[in-house]
């Protein structure tokens, strides 16, 4: 690491862009390694010394555990720099934006790079360097920092639930980096830029009974929401009911004065059935409650115009790729479909032919 950066310090730099996997099955094959899914690959950012890393990982520990050494020299010396809560907003920043100014100069080398000299977060990398940062940091940020390393790791370890956890992980960084997005979260910057954020605290008790964690109704999940004890507030929740109706993350803000403003976002990794959307509940809902709903595809239409059917705003995808930035918009469940394609039969396929459309 020491050469690299005094390298990196007085000599101009030329930046290329990595060349990467685009074909899960193709890698599947090729390495002979047991990824599971195109999740797996973006765990590591689709780029080919990465992928044969977890393959060194599973033939000799000891040799997999050298060549994770920079890493954690990088993100050691980080740390011992010591970071400020600015520090940690503009880290969390990069990820939308890809801004590498906004990156330690250690960190960089565990980042990838796009052809317009942007950076983008590999997870596998950047799992450890939050991990550490919600250990070592500011303890304002510590639980939000240890919520958003949960949720990259789950992205990629529960496959039922990886669409949720990363819409969870952009929105958790949008609002503690305060960056926030005109669609989804339509706040004024300036208004909020010193708001604080919680995620699943301010919650009480109804009845003494219904709780995060055994409610199904939106209205009990509402009614037990206490006032935080700083304005301006964003409060993010996630229901934790599997039976849970209507909406997968709900977001109260609070303004300077304290007024309560929410959003409902129902989140789904392909399409809506109608029923999904039926107008006779999810309008009550959205008229005693809150300010907009949202239903959010992974798959989203490619429509210019924005959609609204039944009272919900469903974002298109030029919508959908502005919210999740630079790094994110890389991560979709549009992005799985196009690593999963069928190339035909491959060494280690059974497959015959391909898929017919």
């Amino acid at each position: 690491l020491n050469p690299l950066s005094e390298f990196m310090e007085s000599r101009d730099m030329v930046i290329r862009e990595l060349p990467l996997i685009d074909n899960f099955r193709m890698a599947v094959g090729l390495y002979r390694c047991m990824l599971v899914d195109p999740k797996d690959l973006l765990h590591y950012g689709c780029i080919p010394g990465l992928v044969y890393e977890s393959v060194l990982e599973m033939q000799d520990a000891t040799m997999y555990g050298n060549l994770r050494k920079n890493r954690d020299v990088a993100i050691e010396n980080c740390i011992q720099d010591g970071w400020s809560e600015e520090l940690i907003e503009q880290l969390l920043g990069s990820f939308l934006d890809g801004n590498p100014d906004s990156v330690p100069p250690a960190l960089l080398q565990l980042m990838d790079t796009t052809s317009d000299g942007k950076v983008r977060w590999i997870p596998c990398n950047m799992i450890p360097v939050l991990r550490e940062l919600a250990a070592k940091g500011p303890r304002k940020y510590s639980y939000l920092l240890s919520t958003i390393c949960d949720c990259f790791k789950l992205f990629v370890v529960l496959k039922s639930v990886s669409w949720e956890n990363l819409f969870l992980t952009t929105l958790l960084i949008r609002c503690v980096s305060h960056r926030f997005d005109k669609v989804f979260l339509p706040l004024n910057e300036d208004s909020y830029r010193d708001c604080s954020v919680s995620f699943n605290v301010f919650i009480g008790l109804l009845d003494s009974e219904v709780t995060l964690w055994n409610n199904t109704k939106v209205d009990n999940l509402i009614r037990t929401i206490t006032v935080p004890n700083h304005f301006p507030h964003i409060a993010v929740y996630e229901p934790q009911h599997f039976y849970f109706e209507t909406f997968d993350v709900i977001v109260a803000v609070y303004d300077r004065s304290g007024k309560r403003t929410l959003y409902g976002y129902q989140l789904k990794e392909r399409r809506f059935r109608k029923k999904q959307l039926s107008p006779s509940r999810n309008e009550w809902i959205r008229e005693k409650w809150f300010e907009t709903i949202y239903a959010v595809r992974g798959q989203a239409g490619s429509s210019s115009a924005a959609e609204v059917s039944l009272s919900w705003r469903i974002p298109n995808e030029e919508e959908m790729d502005t919210f999740f930035g630079v790094g994110g918009h890389q991560w979709t469940p549009r992005r799985w479909a196009e690593l999963d394609a069928d190339l035909g039969p491959t060494p280690t396929s059974k497959r015959g032919r391909p898929k017919k459309d």
